[in-house]
């Protein structure tokens, strides 16, 4: 907000990958990092070169030291080796209300323990885990199929191509804040709406342990001829 840089980064396919620079509000160095790419993961691994905190101390030099960050809302301290994570890191959640603990072994995720706002324990060996249709993507695919009813705008219009929906898979498995992302027709968009407004319910995704609200995009085309 006062114009100096926060961060630089680089993108490719949506996830971060290469050189990142992040800097303090009042312009001192935070980090110079990079993102190496992880096919089997969701993000890419971070690997902290050099790190100062708040106070300008820098507590990670040539990649090894420790490493405490906080930003408001959450924040996570452990060790670092090479650049990776090693041993236990400890942190905090704000918007899931959670403290958990997480063991590592030069930077790969071993196992986790969150505590929820209940104090309930929760062990997990997956770290994210995206919601998902209880049949599976390809059966729920089959009923959009099976129960979208296709107006006669579409053969009169000819009109072929994608739809885009947006949703928020709720705690409790249902579909809610369903929005039209990309748009063919009013009438269409009012007929996708309505479909995922009857889905079964899905398996909520889950973060360290514990279920969570997420938000799902799906295509699905339109063609006079399907």
């Amino acid at each position: 907000k006062n114009g100096n840089k926060k961060s630089t980064s680089n993108y490719k396919k949506s996830k971060l990958i290469g050189p990142f620079y992040s800097w303090y509000e009042n312009a001192f160095p935070k980090m110079e990092a990079e993102y190496i790419e992880n096919t089997t993961d969701f993000n890419n691994d971070l690997k902290i070169n050099q790190f100062w905190n708040a106070e300008n101390k820098q507590t990670v030099i040539n990649g090894n030291g420790y490493f405490e960050e906080k930003d408001g809302k959450s924040f996570s301290k452990g060790e670092l080796k090479n650049g990776l994570k090693q041993g236990i890191w400890s942190g905090y959640v704000e918007n899931q209300k959670i403290d958990y603990a997480e063991n590592y072994l030069n930077g790969k995720f071993i196992s986790g323990l969150s505590i929820d706002i209940d104090k309930i324990q929760h062990a997990y060996d997956i770290q994210e885990i995206k919601p998902t249709p209880k049949n599976g993507i390809k059966n729920f695919y089959k009923f959009l199929e099976k129960n979208f009813k296709l107006s006669d705008e579409v053969e009169s219009n000819n009109i072929n191509g994608v739809i885009v929906a947006t949703f928020i898979v709720e705690i409790d498995g249902t579909l809610d804040h369903i929005q039209i992302t990309k748009s063919l027709s009013p009438s269409l968009d009012k007929e996708m709406i309505r479909v995922l407004k009857t889905s079964p319910k899905w398996i909520p995704g889950q973060k360290k342990g514990i279920s969570t609200r997420n938000s799902y995009r799906i295509p699905l085309t339109i063609s006079k001829n399907h």
